[in-house]
């Protein structure tokens, strides 16, 4: 009896060299590798299909984006990218929900190289900021995100936030995507707020205004929602919040303060 370690090894290596020589008579194996019982050569078949120039593997390695194998998935996405198919844009932004950490790293790879990148439109910014007094002036009021488009702004450095790059694609936008919620980040402030029993080290307080600002189209000139400030306490916390902390509560990001207001504005 043959070894089937060696002979799955095989017919990875024969799949691979299909895909390096973009031989077109190997794109049925290849497909038909994609169907194998094996897991292993259903991921050599995923990569060895972004090897070819043929736009017709961008069907078949989509449909691997659902394989219960994350390897798999993960070769499927890094074809996806290299074939640069945007037929594959939807599927590959569905599957940022995908519960494997490197898969989702995998995809916003994959689509800044089909042209998914985020895009700040400065001029969405420029008019937010026109509505600064008029956020402070309803104050801190429920949120309810009435879009998944979102623009995070750096008010201090005039530029897109930090924040931005951390949400989730479909909460991200190209120019001519409406309609669009801004959030205005202010400054970071700390305040010396004593010590801690224990240690005897200082302990800061840390907070930052944000403005929410609503558009329907691009001639809007923005409805103001209302101003937020999220307190937070140091040392920095890494655990996730989805909801608007109160004082005390460990610093969020502010990506994750917006995927609340997303997830739970609604309730509140």
């Amino acid at each position: 009896m043959g070894d089937p370690g060696r002979d799955i090894f095989r017919r990875i290596l024969a799949a691979r060299t299909l895909g390096e020589i973009d031989d077109p008579s190997g794109m049925r194996s290849l497909t038909e590798g994609l169907r194998d019982a094996n897991s292993r050569m259903r991921a050599g078949a995923a990569l060895a299909l972004g090897e070819l120039t043929n736009a017709i593997a961008t069907e078949p390695l989509i449909a691997c984006l659902n394989d219960p194998d994350a390897d798999v998935r993960s070769g499927a996405v890094e074809s996806l990218g290299k074939l640069a198919n945007p037929a594959a844009v939807t599927a590959l932004i569905s599957g940022l929900s995908d519960s494997n950490d490197v898969v989702r790293s995998d995809i916003e790879h994959a689509l800044d190289r089909l042209g998914g990148k985020f895009t700040p439109p400065p001029d969405f910014a420029r008019k937010a900021i026109g509505q600064v007094a008029a956020c402070e002036k309803i104050g801190e009021v429920p949120v309810t995100l009435r879009t998944k488009v979102t623009l995070v702004w750096d008010l201090a450095a005039n530029r897109e936030h930090n924040a931005q790059r951390l949400l989730d694609r479909s909460m991200q936008r190209r120019v001519g995507d409406l309609p669009v919620t801004v959030f205005l980040v202010s400054e970071t402030r700390k305040e010396k707020m004593g010590a801690y029993s224990i240690s005897g080290e200082s302990a800061f307080r840390e907070s930052e205004d944000i403005y929410v600002v609503h558009f329907n189209s691009s001639s809007d000139q923005g409805t103001p929602v209302g101003v937020h400030r999220i307190v937070s306490l140091e040392p920095r916390s890494e655990r996730p919040v989805e909801h608007s902390p109160e004082y005390g509560d460990p610093a969020p990001p502010i990506a994750d303060w917006i995927r609340g207001i997303r997830s739970f504005g609604s309730n509140h």
